[in-house]
């Protein structure tokens, strides 16, 4: 991780608290979404957990935080992952949008800042 002036390594961002199901139909349908530390990702193997997901992505910085919604009848699932900043996020889905994963291309793209869910 980068450090700032002072030498200390920025703090991590607060995990996000989100209505994962919106959030994912948003991400999915939106090839444009402004630059954000949420990145979607889509086409990941069904029986993938958080563990093996914070391996794909771990080569592009620091996650804050890694969601993953149920598989689909396809045996896929999607996920989101947060990362400290945006140079990261911006690291991920440039090496890992359209690349080949198993059987098929990942998408991989930013995902719209989530609406805050009341806890």
């Amino acid at each position: 991780a980068v450090e700032d002036a002072s030498g200390q390594k920025p703090k991590a961002a607060e995990p996000l608290v989100v209505d994962a199901k919106e959030e994912k139909d948003a991400a999915h349908k939106e090839e444009n979404n402004e630059p954000s530390t949420n990145v979607y990702f889509w086409g990941i193997p069904g029986e993938y957990t958080e563990f093996e997901m914070n391996l794909l992505v771990f080569a592009c910085g620091d996650v804050v935080s890694v969601r993953m919604g149920p598989p689909n009848g396809k045996g896929f699932k999607y996920a989101f992952v947060q990362f400290t900043n945006l140079d990261e996020a911006a690291m991920a889905v440039k090496l890992l949008h359209q690349r080949k994963f198993n059987t098929r291309s990942l998408v991989v793209r930013y995902a719209k800042p989530p609406k805050m869910s009341p806890t």
